[in-house]
């Protein structure tokens, strides 16, 4: 079984019952005192499946003319990102599927943080207007209690990871 320390490395008590003495700090010890170290199970770590949607609207184009592979996305990851908390991002080219589902995969947090991605769409096919960049945020927490990560995730769109262009018919051209 993997194991990893506690925030609070040493206890008084083998239990973890006594008093905590957290790694870093200064205390002033006056008698002789035995330490225990407190160990637990690695946390459950927090699953989050990314799917989106692309929608069409203009030229009496639908959902329903999305073809597989018609368009295709990109995941970036923030710099700032907290080194080596998440897996299974993808780093290649997504594409959509047809109707307009989009499947990011399911993306495993490791470490408490708050992370940030844009998802962007690539140059769309001609015709098509280019769809904005959306922004997630995911924030990371550690539930103590229950020793798993939890997620919440936002977005900068209020339609979630919606993506929509506008079909535009090419001018017809005339010769004479």
């Amino acid at each position: 079984m993997e194991m990893v320390e506690r925030e609070h490395l040493w206890n008084t008590k083998a239990d973890g019952t006594g008093i905590d003495y957290n790694v870093g700090e200064n205390y002033t010890i006056t008698e002789d005192i035995d330490l225990y170290a407190i160990w637990k199970k690695n946390p459950a770590p927090a699953e989050l499946h990314v799917t989106g949607s692309k929608t069409l609207s203009g030229g009496n184009k639908t959902d329903k003319n999305i073809t597989e592979g018609q368009f295709t996305f990109k995941v970036t990851a923030d710099a700032l990102n907290p080194e080596n908390g998440v897996t299974d991002v993808p780093t290649g080219n997504i594409s959509v599927k047809a109707g307009g589902a989009i499947d990011f995969g399911i993306w495993t947090f490791h470490k408490t943080g708050t992370y940030k991605f844009t998802i962007s769409e690539n140059q769309p096919p001609a015709g098509y207007t280019k769809a904005d960049d959306i922004d997630m945020i995911v924030k990371v927490t550690y539930d103590n209690q229950n020793n798993v990560y939890t997620k919440s995730v936002t977005y900068s769109s209020d339609k979630g990871l919606e993506f929509h262009n506008v079909y535009v018919a090419p001018n017809p051209i005339v010769i004479e």
